[in-house]
């Protein structure tokens, strides 16, 4: 009998341990509020100029990895990049494994399923890049042609809308990045490819005299934060983009990378 008074309260122990681990476990439903570091997940890729390897420096650069800096200065938070495929940093956040995820990524259903977006933190219009010989204005002078778009981007999900509402035969060519379907459009195997501004058509337009782009009236995409169902920050998130925009910040940014629109 003694020995058994003696092992409840130990038992009684173990289990209080484990329920106070469970509620501050990093993956619990809600999420911490006095997180010490915000875990951000991020595409390892190179997408110039959002993220990538700078040879001077000797390190990854780029918008998303400024822009994280900045939001954990906003949200008083220390920032830890998790850097990782870009094919995998929605489960990251899905599975709790990263607070928020910050990878050039646009919003969708299917995305939207695994996690919460917040406000869009930049934007542009879509535009069509082609060669100088075969002039193109809007998406209608791609019917019964071939269109390269990036696989799971705002601009694949805008087509296939198009096609489907307005009835125009266009042969969608999807590529996993810019630069294999820019190399087709020089080797004519594709008519066109539709991209934002970067980082493709910088490149277009700067290196290569033979191809041509025209914005597309009224189409515009966008990128988010992917960030964890419900998660408590969530409100916070919006808050701080708010106030990077108000500020300056975000402005100041845009321009260092290039990300200004071409009309502005």
């Amino acid at each position: 009998m003694k020995k058994l008074l003696e092992i409840v309260p130990l038992i009684t122990l173990i289990i209080f341990t484990i329920f106070l681990l469970s509620k501050s476990n990093f993956g619990s439903n809600r999420g911490e509020y006095n997180i010490e570091h915000l875990i951000v997940a991020m595409g390892e890729e190179d997408y110039f100029p959002f993220k990538y390897y700078d040879k001077k420096l000797k390190k990854n650069v780029g918008f998303d990895i400024d822009f994280a800096m900045d939001l954990g200065e906003e949200l008083k938070k220390k920032v830890l990049i998790k850097n990782m495929p870009f094919a995998d940093i929605i489960n990251a956040v899905h599975k709790r494994k990263a607070h928020i995820a910050i990878s050039a990524i646009s919003p969708d259903k299917n995305r939207s399923k695994l996690v919460d977006f917040s406000d869009i933190y930049y934007s542009s219009p879509f535009y069509l890049i082609f060669k100088r010989s075969n002039k193109m204005f809007t998406l209608e002078d791609l019917n019964n042609k071939k269109l390269g778009v990036e696989i799971g981007t705002s601009m694949e999900s805008y087509v296939r809308n198009y096609v489907k509402n307005y009835k125009i035969l266009i042969n969608i060519i999807p590529y996993s990045s810019s630069y294999k379907a820019i190399k087709d459009l020089n080797n004519n195997n594709i008519d066109a490819f539709i991209t934002e501004e970067f980082p493709a058509l910088k490149e277009a337009i700067n290196s290569d005299k033979n191809l041509a782009i025209q914005k597309i009236p009224q189409s515009s995409g966008g990128y988010a934060i992917a960030m964890q169902h419900d998660w408590i920050l969530s409100h916070d998130i919006n808050i701080a983009i708010s106030n990077l925009m108000k500020n300056g910040k975000m402005k100041r940014l845009y321009s260092r990378y290039g990300l200004l629109s071409l009309t502005d």
